[in-house]
């Protein structure tokens, strides 16, 4: 059984990667991104999440942290005090039974109540919303939820895990239909380059609050490594939009392409110095040369710190949708 990352681990490569950041340009984002499975039930010794979080705030990185929102309501004081610079809570229905039927819980009630205290607390939260196909009617209740609490909901079309999976075909619809369908009137639309391959469509009006989602883009299914890639039509996360750094100190590079990964494990015993120059070499020599070193400073850096969850995600009627099953440890 794997252990979750050490929280001397992350602080170290986190702090080596910005190094590596500063070596191709003045700027660093100084922020990190911590996931899982489900991140808030990390444990290293006696050292939780919260611990971590403000270990990490402390050192001046900005932490955001995805979470189904299971411990929101009964640790929203640890949230508030822990520094966590954005909260994304995953809420993938609005109504109890496809809830139950997604999550295998009966909570949601609570994480809506979670979600709805951390507001009053003045914490920065957004909601991510998966689009399953089939399984929608409850959307118009999701905006007018996230409308009322002045929260942005961001909306996601299903990722392939592998060429054939069968789910897709199924339950797939993209975001633009889900827009057309569901909302009517005037808005405004504002098409937002955030950064490195973050280009994104936010909706915003009196009537639906604040959506957003990604825009899908030739340019980006060009790139040198995703041009041959056979899901490349399919799939909606491109290269090195995030790097996840996972407990096997694999630094990955693409969600379904574990070939694309740069392995770490000889070195992350070494100092933050070291490990910052084998990042900037490793970098710059292989991905980046061909996929724009420039865009370094923009990188995300995704931790998945643990592979414990108290969830089994999975489509309504089918399959586990979480790309680490086989590993999964439900507690």
């Amino acid at each position: 059984m794997r252990k979750d990352l050490s929280h001397e681990i992350i602080l170290k490569v986190a702090k080596a990667f910005e190094k590596a950041q500063h070596t191709f340009s003045n700027e660093s984002r100084k922020k990190i991104e911590l996931a899982g499975l489900e991140p808030t039930l990390w444990r290293d010794g006696e050292m939780d999440i919260f611990a971590l979080i403000k270990l990490l705030s402390e050192e001046g990185f900005k932490v955001h942290l995805t979470t189904n929102g299971s411990l929101l309501y009964d640790r929203i004081d640890d949230f508030k005090n822990s520094g966590v610079a954005l909260i994304r809570v995953s809420l993938h229905s609005m109504n109890p039974e496809i809830y139950h039927q997604i999550t295998k819980q009966n909570n949601l009630e609570k994480v809506k109540s979670g979600i709805e205290k951390a507001r009053e607390k003045g914490l920065s939260i957004k909601v991510n919303r998966l689009l399953i196909k089939g399984y929608l009617s409850d959307l118009p209740e999701q905006i007018e939820f996230c409308k009322k609490l002045d929260i942005p909901l961001k909306l996601y079309s299903l990722i392939p895990q592998c060429k054939n999976d069968m789910n897709i075909p199924k339950y797939f619809v993209s975001e633009y239909e889900v827009m057309e369908k569901f909302l009517s009137g005037n808005f405004n639309v504002r098409v937002i380059n955030k950064d490195f391959r973050r280009t994104r469509m936010k909706y915003t009006s009196d009537q639906i609050g604040n959506i957003e989602f990604k825009i899908f883009s030739i340019d980006y299914i060009n790139h040198l490594y995703c041009s041959h890639c056979d899901m490349k039509t399919i799939c909606r996360e491109y290269f090195a939009e995030y790097l996840r750094f996972d407990n096997n100190y694999n630094l990955q590079f693409c969600l379904c392409r574990p070939e694309y990964s740069l392995d770490m494990s000889k070195k992350i015993n070494e100092t933050e110095d070291t490990i910052a120059d084998f990042l900037k070499n490793e970098l710059e020599k292989g991905f980046l040369n061909k996929g724009g070193k420039e865009n370094l400073p923009y990188l995300s850096l995704r931790f998945i710190i643990t592979e414990n969850c108290n969830y089994r995600c999975g489509f309504p009627i089918g399959d586990m949708w979480c790309h680490r099953e086989g590993v999964i440890r439900i507690v």
